[in-house]
């Protein structure tokens, strides 16, 4: 898969990240963007992995563009209903797939390839270096839900979450893995690689009962 926040006005990151399952295996940052630029690295992207169209997902809202571009791409709006196994719980489905990523984590289903977690996380409001990883924990650092008052949970807002983040900075690396979440809503926590396992080779044993 390929997940992608594109900004292409101010000072937030466009990051574009690779998948093989929940591993991160390649990613690009560019800290000033344009639409045209966005597409364009989308595309190599695709191209470089051998990864079909209808596996980019990108932000639906900031770069509807996409579509006239790569139309088979899935544009993740935010603040869609929700659409899962758990999302009678949630708000939208931002809030849900957020969900989803907190159970991920908590399991340890999500990696990075080792050079990837090293890496510095580029960005233009950021003086002094960080790595990738440490970005990645300070943004699980804010990532809090709030009880509505028909029972639902929802994320605190994005300005608060962004506030307590600091340094000017937005969820720019958690939200593109966030959307990761949205393919796998319809599953049981844990069972997510096992239910989008691409090739399941099927056989039947000595009692002629079907077995992966």
């Amino acid at each position: 898969w390929i997940t992608a926040d594109l900004a292409d006005t101010g000072t937030d990151n466009t990051l574009i990240l690779v998948w093989n399952g929940l591993h991160i295996m390649d990613y690009k940052i560019i800290c000033t963007s344009t639409p045209a630029v966005n597409v364009e690295h989308l595309k190599f992207m695709a191209e470089k992995h051998d990864i079909p169209d209808n596996h980019i997902i990108y932000d639906g809202i900031r770069a509807a563009y996409v579509y006239d571009h790569i139309p088979e791409a899935i544009g993740y709006k935010s603040y869609s209903r929700t659409a899962g196994k758990y999302g009678r719980m949630y708000f939208n489905l931002k809030d849900e797939c957020y969900a989803r990523l907190v159970e991920v984590i908590k399991r340890r289903m999500i990696s990075f390839d080792d050079k990837i977690a090293n890496d510095v996380y580029a960005h233009l409001k950021l003086k002094n270096p960080i790595s990738i990883k440490t970005e990645f924990i300070e943004e699980c650092s804010v990532v809090k839900f709030k009880d509505l008052p028909g029972g639902k949970k929802t994320l605190l807002n994005k300005k608060e979450m962004n506030q307590q983040l600091g340094k000017g900075r937005s969820m720019d690396l958690l939200d593109p893995i966030a959307m990761r979440m949205r393919p796998l809503l319809p599953y049981e926590y844990g069972q997510e690689l096992i239910e989008t396992e691409v090739c399941r080779d099927e056989k039947k044993d000595t009692d002629g009962q079907r077995v992966n």
